[in-house]
């Protein structure tokens, strides 16, 4: 039982670590268009700031990979490509489970949570180049502060 909690903690923490790429290891990774950019927009990049003209290299280095991309071919035959950043955040349901065990006659309660995901920012690209930036909680401050859990 201790050695299975013990692999899952370890397993937990490895995938903890693969999702979570630091913005040095971004640039590593797209380092001929990052070495393209002049100082002012490299400065902007690591300081994790989008804006509309950017591409898709200069996006992924400046937030990483989104959880979510639909593409899609528009009218005109551009490609739109949406890319959606997601939290999960664990909320309360507000109801508890009620466990008994026979043997010792104990009563324990188990708070029941659901696991939301929100989404954290939209960003939208007209062939290769973004053209908006949907960002729910830049003009929120009640989501601003649910994020922030």
């Amino acid at each position: 039982m201790r050695a299975t909690t013990l692999r899952l903690l370890i397993g937990a923490m490895l995938l903890t670590l693969v999702g979570c790429e630091s913005v040095d290891s971004r640039i590593a990774n797209h380092e001929t268009t990052f070495a393209r950019l002049g100082p002012v927009v490299q400065e902007r990049l690591r300081e994790g700031e989008v804006k509309v003209g950017d591409s898709y290299d200069m996006v992924t280095i400046a937030i990483g990979a989104p959880q979510h991309r639909d593409d899609i071919t528009i009218s005109n035959g551009a490609t739109r490509s949406t890319w959606t950043y997601t939290k999960k955040v664990r909320q309360p349901e507000g109801s508890r489970n009620v466990r008994y065990d026979r043997r010792t006659g104990q009563v324990s309660y188990e708070e029941v949570f659901r696991v939301d995901e929100l989404v954290m920012k939209e960003v939208i690209f007209v062939d290769g180049r973004v053209t908006r930036i949907i960002d729910p909680f830049y003009q929120n401050p009640t989501l601003a502060a649910i994020s922030r859990r």
